[in-house]
């Protein structure tokens, strides 16, 4: 077909290139908009509520259909127990008492005077059951309250979904925590799972130990304490039977024999976090959950610990480890966008009426008696300032696999030499102190990591995929840092001003040799997993055995100063000084006195050298050139060296502006996934060059009309 009399103007076909343009924008902003809708919609379709319960109201809705949740209050208790021998309980259902699968749960007192039952609590609180396997949302908030989740004989998938849910529960109880007799009970998965685009908060306290002593066989409890009859231990503790031991629906625990003490129960069973578990627990969803306790852990299981997904933010504050996966064994696996992990700050008031740090404070903040492995996320875990604890604490193995690592403390646990990612461990000879910057630069003496600390510490352990072996840094302590910052870690960096530059006295591999004491548990050798994939193994893979030979003695490397004042003097103006850091040259002659490090400056990390200890401030030693030796003889001579000397130092000291538009870290972590952006790089790529060939043949068939 011939067009006849057709000539294009270069309006025409402006106007044509616009159109398409608009179109082909519109269609790509639409695309991703619809790629990022369906990305959050996968997950509310993968996991589509069975029952929405309102914790506002204490409602729940199935199939469209509200009611109130079926309450048992304490009056109603003798209905329970018959619904409970009859199994006609609900799929959900709330009562104002914790019942064990034995009895109501009373605040049992372990005091050595053995008080008698009738002067402990009755623990009275709503408690929302669920005794079902089903996907379940929650919204709303509520008080004094607690989500306890039977997995007894349960089979499939357990998922508790957060839909901005703010729950607190009485310091008696856990906020939520699942429960089973059997701790390697696989069959139930319970997933706590964070909704896209939703802010949840969990406050709770914890169960302490709750005594389960056999009635019908006291004799053989009363040869344990000595001081106290049947009677005694039947007034405190003769609730249970053996057969009732047997029907209890939480994990019971045995005491050992040799090591009761006076009031300590042969049987008992405790949650010590404000959310806890008997079996493994999961954690996952791109929405926020930031978990409180009030008494003691954050988060406690019997089993492992998974957080999934590699999105997610958490923020978890303790008084005692923020994260703890209690039996031997058990794992702690993380794939997060970030996870903060802050073990509070406790007071006590002393004798004269000051308040000051507890004396008793304790805490880490990943405690695992297994494994820790690290794969991805912005990852700021802070051990208590007031006690020998540290940020990742693990009996078999720390394992960085990927992600950004800052973690405090007072106490080091050995990184595995496994980890496929750089990590580095420093040991300071004096704490560094509360509002303190540690900054590590390369040296072009760009930040490759800076952290701002908001407590004390003797240790840190820093990890990032911006760091590389047979690689030196520099460490500098203090200095003017301005930048992103989040929870003390700079994700970005504009400018710095350094501080004092750091030495070190020693290094080596394990960060145990590197003159940080290990903790008392592992005294003797830590248990080495000798899986070599790298992967997260199962329990049952876990080398328990601790092998031979004793952890090195000594004490810690002091790394003490060199006598002689350092002057410190105004910032130099000009470039930055190039070459080692370790020999600055600021125009001196070969002939005049020059300045070298005590110690080391260079950090350099090798496959065989990752921590450094007895870190202190660097000082500046006067040396003479062997062209120089005579000069100590002539008076005047010297004076002109001590001037020299003291100018060096002062610029060597001062410090020098250095600007980088970002700290080299891992920032998408924080922001964004990786494949995410993969995706949206490939389809914006893809869109571009439909949109090039498009025009292209526009212009071609406008020229081939305008022939014809």
């Amino acid at each position: 077909m011939k067009v006849k009399n057709f000539k294009s103007t270069t309006y025409e076909k402006t106007v044509a290139y616009l159109l398409t343009g608009v179109l082909f924008f519109t269609s790509l902003v639409s695309l991703i908009l619809l790629n990022l809708t369906n990305t959050y919609a996968a997950e509310e379709t993968n996991l589509e509520a069975d029952i929405y319960v309102n914790l506002s109201d204490f409602t729940m809705t199935v199939d469209g259909n509200t009611n109130e949740i079926k309450t048992y209050t304490l009056e109603d208790y003798d209905t329970f127990l018959e619904d409970y021998n009859n199994n006609n309980l609900a799929d959900i259902y709330i009562t104002e008492f914790l019942f064990d699968g034995v009895s109501t749960v009373y605040k049992m007192s372990l005091s050595d005077d053995l008080t008698a039952i009738e002067d402990n609590d009755l623990i009275e609180a709503n408690v929302i059951n669920i005794n079902t396997v089903a996907n379940i949302e929650f919204s709303g908030t509520a008080k004094k309250t607690t989500i306890a989740v039977n997995t007894n004989d349960k089979e499939g998938d357990i998922n508790l979904m957060l839909n901005n849910v703010t729950l607190t529960s009485k310091n008696t109880l856990p906020a939520i925590f699942a429960y089973n007799k059997d701790t390697s009970y696989d069959a139930a998965k319970v997933t706590i799972y964070s909704m896209a685009g939703t802010t949840n908060t969990i406050t709770g306290g914890r169960l302490k130990k709750v005594s389960l002593m056999d009635k019908d066989n006291l004799d053989s409890y009363a040869s344990y304490s000595s001081n106290y009859t049947n009677s005694d231990l039947s007034a405190y503790y003769g609730i249970y039977s053996a057969s009732d031991i047997e029907n209890v629906l939480f994990a019971t625990e045995t005491a050992d024999s040799e090591g009761i003490s006076e009031g300590d129960p042969l049987y008992y069973y405790k949650y010590a976090g404000a959310i806890s578990s008997d079996i493994a627990l999961y954690f996952a969803g791109s929405g926020s959950l930031s978990i409180t306790s009030t008494k003691n852990e954050g988060i406690e299981t019997k089993g492992d610990i998974y957080f999934e997904g590699g999105e997610g933010d958490y923020t978890i504050t303790a008084y005692d480890d923020c994260i703890n996966a209690s039996s031997n064994g058990s794992l702690i696996s993380i794939s997060v966008n970030s996870l903060v992990c802050d073990c509070a700050i406790e007071y006590e008031t002393n004798d004269n009426g000051e308040t000051v740090a507890a004396s008793d404070a304790e805490g880490d903040g990943i405690d695992s008696n297994g494994s820790i492995y690290i794969y991805n996320g912005l990852i700021i875990t802070k051990g208590c300032e007031q006690s020998q604890d540290s940020g990742l604490d693990s009996n078999s193995g720390i394992y960085i696999n990927g992600g950004t690592v800052c973690s405090t403390g007072n106490m080091l646990d050995a990184i595995s030499e496994e980890s496929s990612q750089v990590y580095l461990t420093l040991t300071f000879s004096q704490k560094v102190e509360a509002g303190t910057s540690i900054v590590i630069t390369d040296d072009n003496e760009n930040v490759v990591m800076a952290y701002t600390t908001d407590r004390a510490y003797q240790s840190i352990v820093l990890s990032s995929s911006d760091l590389a072996l047979d690689t030196s840094y520099h460490l500098y302590k203090g200095g003017e840092l301005e930048g992103t910052i989040f929870n003390g870690y700079y994700t970005s960096v504009s400018s710095y001003i350094t501080g004092t530059m750091q030495q070190y006295t020693s290094t080596s591999s394990n960060s145990f040799a590197a003159g940080m004491p290990n903790r008392e548990e592992t005294i003797g050798g830590m248990p080495v997993n000798t899986d070599s994939t790298n992967e997260i193994p199962t329990r049952e893979t876990l080398i328990e055995e601790t092998p031979t030979g004793e952890v090195p003695t000594g004490e810690m490397p002091t790394g003490e100063k060199p006598t002689g004042e350092v002057t410190t003097g105004e910032m130099p103006t000009g470039e930055v000084p190039t070459g080692e850091m370790s020999n600055l040259d600021f125009g001196q002659s070969a002939n005049e006195i020059t300045t070298q490090q005590a110690g080391s400056t260079d950090f350099v990390i090798t496959s065989s050298s990752h921590s450094f200890s007895g870190i202190s401030d660097a000082v500046l030693v006067t040396v003479a050139d062997s062209e120089t030796t005579d000069l100590a003889a002539d008076e005047d001579d010297m004076d002109s060296t001590e001037e020299t000397t003291s100018e060096t130092s002062k610029e060597a000291t001062a410090g020098t502006l250095v600007d980088s538009s970002e700290v080299a870290a891992d920032t998408d972590d924080v922001e964004t996934g990786d494949n995410a952006q993969i995706i949206t790089y490939i389809v914006i790529i893809a869109f571009s060059l439909v949109l090039i060939i498009s025009m292209f043949s526009i212009n071609v068939l406008f020229k081939k009309l305008d022939k014809e």
